[in-house]
């Protein structure tokens, strides 16, 4: 999915119109939210914990990508925000670790893109995406192009935190 900027985008604006497939979305999380306590077995509630993870690992991918974005616009920084980080910290009441995340997946997506087809499946979680994402930045100052396929396979199946030391001796190795 590419996301484009639109001419004549406001900024200030208190409330801007952006689509109907938010209000949806917006509309489906509150439903679910406010589903009313209802009887479920202990398997079924960890599924649905694995599940609200997937959606949610899918969603912070589509704000990294997002952040990616309006960083190059430089709306930041004309809203009087030190930078995207900063403006993304702020405006959407994230801590400042949780945006360099969103900004450093949304920089290098382009560049992972066997990663966030494995995220779509399942296969990895949003953490592994930002470690990944993590060692195309090195690569990028370091040799300038980055190969996600050797390290994929390891994050499939190691935790989000043993795998943040696999791409550690990776960098380091280059």
């Amino acid at each position: 999915m590419s996301w484009g900027v639109g001419a004549g985008v406001a900024s200030g604006a208190p409330v801007l119109e952006i689509g109907p497939e938010y209000d949806a979305l917006h509309g489906a999380v509150e439903a679910f939210a406010t589903r009313g306590e209802q009887l479920f077995t202990a398997a079924q509630i960890g599924e649905q914990i694995v599940q609200l993870s997937r959606c949610r690992d899918i969603l912070s991918r589509e704000m990294a990508q997002l952040v990616g974005v309006f960083a190059k616009t430089g709306e930041a920084e004309n809203q009087g925000s030190n930078n995207t980080v900063d403006w993304v910290r702020h405006h959407a009441n994230m801590s400042w670790r949780d945006a360099v995340q969103l900004g450093v997946v949304g920089r290098h997506l382009a560049e992972l893109p066997a990663s966030s087809a494995a995220l779509d499946d399942g296969v990895i979680g949003f953490g592994h995406l930002v470690c990944l994402a993590r060692n195309a930045a090195f690569s990028a100052g370091a040799k300038g192009k980055f190969d996600e396929e050797p390290l994929l396979p390891l994050a499939s199946h190691e935790s989000v935190n043993r795998f943040h030391h696999t791409c550690l001796k990776a960098r380091h190795a280059q």
